[in-house]
């Protein structure tokens, strides 16, 4: 039983680094779009 206590926890923690991985991600996208969208609106109005 603590084998299987020790395994499911060892997934549980990959799991939880795997999605924090891809949150990272997805922040950074978003960061970098509003960066773009920023830019655009900024030559478009002279700035």
């Amino acid at each position: 039983m603590e084998y299987y206590s020790a395994v499911k926890n060892n997934d549980l923690m990959k799991f939880a680094g795997k999605w924090m991985e891809l949150e990272n991600i997805i922040l950074t996208e978003v960061t970098q779009t509003q960066k773009d969208k920023h830019s655009i609106y900024s030559l478009m109005s002279g700035y």
